[in-house]
């Protein structure tokens, strides 16, 4: 019998901390799920490249070969897909909280696909205002 997938949305603090870690499990995990992220996490990413270069426990050549694992098990999409009303939503949600998550929470309720974080004042900020993909 075939399980249905879980969809998911990721943002950058846990695909940092996946390509950080580099652990065969993450690959085993990502491809039982299906999970999404938006255009932005390849800003945030690159910001962070030489931390990820640093902290992470392989040899550059099997680091590039597990962040084109991991990114092959992840689907990005552009930002123009998500609409006005989400983008609104998640702006007016992630005021008092970082705007720099806006796009992640835009993602999680155009899709209603719960949103991944290891960001604790994100998930703090999102639970306090009761949000809900």
């Amino acid at each position: 019998m075939e399980v249905d997938s879980i969809d998911y949305v990721l943002d950058a603090n846990v695909l940092m901390s996946i390509l950080i870690s580099g652990k065969a499990y993450h690959r085993e995990v990502l491809a039982d799920t299906r999970c999404y992220s938006v255009d932005f996490v390849f800003d945030e990413i690159s910001k962070y490249e030489a931390v990820i270069q640093t902290k992470a426990k392989l040899s550059k050549p099997n680091l590039q070969r597990f962040v084109f694992d991991i990114f092959s098990l992840i689907t990005v999409v552009p930002s123009f897909v998500i609409n006005d009303e989400d983008w609104q939503y998640a702006a007016k949600i992630c005021q008092t909280i970082d705007s720099k998550d806006v796009a992640y929470v835009a993602l999680s309720k155009a899709t209603s696909f719960p949103l991944v974080t290891r960001d604790k004042p994100l998930y703090t900020g999102l639970r306090r205002k009761v949000f809900e993909a």
